[in-house]
């Protein structure tokens, strides 16, 4: 064995603590008393679980909290004061960033993660070089999955549909979208389709937490049409989904936004409920909805943190 770690206790197996055997970089045995030669850590009892999953994370943006300001507490100015803080980016001002949040992520159990990272023709592949280098560097401990992002839109801003096939042309994993911001909201999720067609990629959506034209409309309907027309192809996740949505006719009441779609729907709908935070928050984008089934209608929840549809 290349590492055995003694005394553990595993979940669902109750009763005594157990030894570990790693061979290869994967669990070889668990058992009692392992008879095998290697080395050997015991862990004194502590639980040994699967490492926890980042399934939405901007690294790009990390800790740049100090440069921006919050007043309207709103999605348009946090994307306003991004981009301002945006112009400042270096490829090492951006890794030195993340760097200081994946350290954290590793220490508390963290081993994937997927990040969004912008491309637009105001920062160009600059971020996105960094966030691959920090990939590199931190590929013993934590596998990071970069989905390649066009947050101030893409039909609206030329020049950005271009870096992100350059990006996916360099190993980029997963298609980003941010319908929301784009001048076509439809247009942009075509495109998204097409590209992720294109390199065979999943795609990753930030889908209907307001457009910020303030049109009352929801792209999900939109986004499950345009699945349906395309049966067998790769996964979709909806990273964030807070669209003040109608239940029954009527604009959902409190403060809690939620959206129902009824399970006798014709259209195929895998989602039932998305139901995210209460109020206002501080103005972040990586704050996503939180997923919970609904009685006789299929669940959100998932290990991706959003919409899968079938392989």
């Amino acid at each position: 064995m290349d590492l055995i770690l003694q005394n553990a206790l595993v979940a669902g197996r109750p009763g005594r603590p157990v030894d570990i055997g790693i061979a290869g970089g994967r669990i070889a045995a668990i058992e009692e008393n392992l008879a095998a030669d290697g080395e050997r850590l015991d862990v004194s009892g502590c639980l040994v679980s699967p490492g926890f999953v980042e399934t939405h994370i901007h690294l790009d943006k990390s800790c740049i909290m100090e440069r921006c300001c919050s007043v309207r507490g709103d999605i348009a100015e946090a994307i306003e004061e991004v981009a301002k803080a945006k112009r400042d980016f270096t490829a090492e001002d951006v890794y030195a960033r993340a760097r200081r949040t994946v350290e954290k992520a590793i220490l508390h159990g963290t081993t994937h993660m997927r990040t969004h990272v912008e491309v637009d023709p105001g920062i160009g592949l600059v971020s996105l070089r960094a966030i691959e280098q920090l990939a590199r560097d931190y590929a013993f401990a934590l596998d990071i999955e970069i989905c390649v992002f066009p947050q101030e839109g893409m039909t609206n801003n030329p020049g950005t549909e271009e870096l992100m096939v350059a990006a996916m042309k360099r190993g980029a994993n997963v298609v980003g979208a941010a319908p929301y911001t784009d001048s076509d909201p439809h247009g942009q999720i075509d495109r998204v389709f097409a590209i992720a067609r294109d390199f065979d990629a999943d795609i990753d959506m930030h889908l209907d937490f307001g457009r910020l034209d303030g049109a009352d409309a929801l792209d999900l309907d939109y986004v499950c049409a345009q699945t349906e027309r395309r049966p067998g192809e790769r996964v979709m996740s909806f990273g964030r989904s807070e669209q003040r949505c109608r239940r029954g006719g009527e604009k959902a009441a409190g403060p809690e936004r939620v959206a129902v779609f009824p399970a006798d729907a014709k259209r195929h709908r895998r989602a039932a409920v998305v139901e995210v935070e209460a109020g206002r928050g501080p103005p972040t984008t990586s704050r996503h909805g939180i997923s919970r089934p609904l009685r006789g209608g299929p669940s959100l929840a998932g290990a991706r943190g959003g919409l899968s549809r079938p392989a």
